[in-house]
């Protein structure tokens, strides 16, 4: 027989006859699920029954580990529950806020905490019905919406052996919020400049302001209209009501009356501003040469582009451009830099000393410069090169008479690549980018100090040439059409140092580009073990693009429209007068002797150079 229970079941049955060993126990199975359980002697009792559930059991006799037949299955019987267990009290503690005594800010929020009692069912928080304009929440989480008295409620459901607790409740004093207020900066203005109408400072509450002045001998203050008497500094107060969720706040600004002078008429503020158009001009103008050189080079070597180096020390013409024109003697040989055949390793460098004359409104200025480039080329075949080269630049200008001055620095990437269409005609081209960065210092007379001002950008360069070339045994002449040009956009930057006088000075475009057309050429010839050439170049330059306004204000109280710097770089229409010696020593030396003369619609300049090559053996053509 069998009797159900609560999750289990009694199972009574007649033990069956045995011979040997005899009984050691019995194992019941329960269907449905397969469950087993084993026991001695009947009675058995049969846990872990769900209750609802029919079940049948299967009865077996054990002798050690032997298993008899199986007796037989019993009739299926129904496991109930019994009666539910009696549920407890409970109670929610140490509901607190945090912080304590929250100030209240749009949006801002603070947090709700409780203990629960020992029910399974989390802590809930809510806003009391009077408190709902005031908070709300979320989850633990409480946002303030006005300064008043914000109301919290906890609850905390039962389960099977707790009832549900009783509600707790928590009234929170949010209090008013002291405005945040954002007034104009410091103001300088001018005496006789015209009264002015004070603006209500940027304020996160709705009070009244007022204005008041410290001093009526500087400034007179009528409602919100400030009327200057004499020079001398005053405070001016914009003081706030209280008003809503925000208590009475005030802000103050120092007005400074005084005389000040168009900026752009400062000797110091032009050069500065026009060093700054003439080395970012300098420095692509710098790269392109020595691009441009190398192009040369493999223009003059036939289809190759063996390795090269090079250092230049020169007068350097204000366009920028270098006179040398490197022909096969320039190259190190087939191994000279260890690359594999079609590659090419080059370097180009130019240690410049220029000079800038004074002229009206402009402060004179020397400049000292340098530039280097490094690149690597690759003959792709008998008609194509295409190489990549990386650059840096840097200067130091010092202003004529002032402790003024400048540093520059530049580094570049380009790529370049030379075309041959026939055995006559070439196209070459470059195209690079460069970041600059200034150090600049500018003393003011006015203000008896030094102003400081660190600046940077970016440029754009590139180059296109487009030539017939004719070459025979001994010389070679070519006529070319050759664009070059450069974008140099930098970024917006203040000086500090000079208080009142502080410029700040707007993001400036330089755009410089020109057209040029040219014939250059030279004719070698051999005297003993010597070989020479000499060389020359008539070039006409036409000026496509020349400026770089620069746009500047005072950086307190500015005046309602910026003052604007004309400027423009020493790019200009120019005739180009080139000729020069070159010289290929047994010794494996290269000796390059030049002379440059440029007279432009503005500038003339006179420019030498020397240039001493080693290749590394002794060359012939």
């Amino acid at each position: 027989s069998v009797t159900p229970g609560d999750g289990q079941a009694t199972i009574a049955f007649t033990p069956p006859s045995f011979t040997g060993g005899g009984i050691t126990g019995y194992r019941l199975t329960a269907h449905p699920g397969g469950l087993t359980a084993t026991c001695t002697a009947s009675p058995c009792v049969f846990a872990g029954l769900s209750n609802g559930v029919a079940y049948s059991f299967m009865i077996e006799a054990l002798n050690g580990p032997l298993t008899g037949p199986a007796l037989g299955s019993s009739p299926p019987v129904t496991p109930t529950g019994s009666t539910p267990p009696t549920q407890t009290g409970q109670t929610i503690s140490g509901l607190t806020v945090n912080p304590a005594a929250p100030v209240f800010k749009p949006g801002g929020t603070f947090s709700v905490s409780a203990a629960g009692g020992g029910s399974t069912s989390p802590v809930v928080f809510a806003i009391a019905p009077a408190s709902a304009g005031v908070c709300s929440v979320n989850g633990s989480t409480v946002t303030m919406l006005a300064s008043s008295l914000c109301t919290i409620t906890a609850d905390q459901a039962g389960d099977a052996t707790h009832l549900p607790a009783p509600t707790a409740t928590l009234s929170v004093a949010i209090g008013a919020a002291t405005p945040i207020l954002s007034w104009t900066g410091d103001l300088t203005k001018n005496v006789g400049d015209l009264a002015f109408d004070l603006a209500d400072p940027a304020s996160d509450s709705q009070g009244a302001f007022s204005f008041t002045g410290s001093d009526p001998a500087v400034a007179q203050v009528s409602g919100r209209t400030v009327t200057l008497v004499g020079p001398g500094t005053a405070i001016l107060t914009a003081s706030q009501a209280a008003a809503g969720d925000y208590t009475s706040a005030s802000v103050s600004l120092v007005l400074s009356v005084t005389a000040r002078a168009d900026p752009t008429k400062d000797p110091t503020v032009s050069a500065g501003s026009q060093a700054q158009v003439d080395t970012a001009v300098r420095f692509a103008a710098a790269q392109q040469a020595n691009v441009q050189s190398r192009l040369r080079q493999l223009r003059s070597a036939g289809g190759t582009n063996a390795s090269s180096n090079g250092l230049t020390f020169n007068l350097h013409s204000p366009a920028g451009q270098d006179i040398s024109l490197p022909t096969n003697a320039l190259n190190l040989g087939e191994a000279g830099a260890g690359l594999p055949a079609g590659w090419g390793l080059w370097t180009a460098g130019a240690l410049i000393f220029d000079e800038r004359a004074g002229t009206d409104g402009f402060a004179g200025f020397d400049v000292r410069s340098e530039g280097v480039s490094m690149g690597l080329d690759r003959q792709v075949n008998d008609r194509l090169i295409l190489g990549a080269a990386a650059g840096l630049g840097w200067n130091d200008t010092d202003f004529n008479g002032s402790p003024s001055g400048m540093d520059g620095q530049q580094g570049s990437v380009s790529g370049y690549g030379l075309w041959r269409l026939n055995e006559h005609l070439f196209v070459d081209g470059l195209i690079g980018w460069g970041r600059l960065d200034f150090d600049m210092t500018r003393w003011s007379a006015e203000a008896g100090a030094l102003a400081r001002a660190e600046r940077s950008g970016d440029q754009w360069f590139g180059s296109l040439t487009v030539g017939y070339e004719q070459r025979g045994p001994r010389g070679d002449l070519t006529t070319y059409g050759r664009l070059d040009g450069s974008r140099t956009k930098l970024k917006a930057y203040r000086e500090n140092g000079l208080g009142a006088l502080d410029l700040a000075y707007r993001e400036q475009t330089i755009d410089s580009s020109n057209l040029a057309f040219g014939i250059e050429g030279g004719r070698r010839f051999k005297h003993g073990e010597t070989w020479m050439r000499p060389f020359g170049l008539i070039e006409y330059r036409a000026a496509l693009q020349n400026n770089g306004d620069q746009a500047m204000n005072y950086v307190l109280n500015p005046a309602t429209s910026d003052y604007i710097l004309s400027l423009r770089s020493f790019n200009d229409d120019a005739w180009v007068l080139g000729a020069g010696f070159d010289i290929d020593l047994p010794a494996g030396w290269l000796l390059s002797l030049s002379y440059r003369r440029e007279d432009g619609s503005e500038t003339d300049s006179n420019g030498y150079a020397l240039s001493v090559t080693y290749r590394g053996k002794a060359g012939g053509n």
